[in-house]
């Protein structure tokens, strides 16, 4: 029983990580999707966020891409994380 409750939870974990990357990939359709961060946080006017599922993806726009910059747990301190 130990085994199939930790493929369960291995399963569990593609899911989610699926889900996410769906999420950003509709950022190359959609790159404005998520808010900016302008006057919110000063020091990350040109990132925006995307929330999927317990995770915050952070971002920013380029000329022809968008720029993945990091993905945290939504309960984490961002701003302790991104060293603000």
């Amino acid at each position: 029983m130990a085994f199939c409750s930790r493929c369960a939870k291995e399963i569990q974990g593609v899911e989610k990580n699926l889900e996410i990357l769906d999420a950003i990939d509709n950022l190359a359709i959609f790159p404005e999707l998520g808010p900016s961060l302008k006057g919110k946080i000063d020091s990350l006017s040109r990132y925006r966020s995307l929330s999927v599922l317990n995770c915050v993806v952070f971002y920013r726009i380029e000329i022809d891409k968008v720029l993945i910059v990091r993905i945290l747990n939504s309960r984490t301190d961002y701003l302790k994380m991104l060293e603000l």
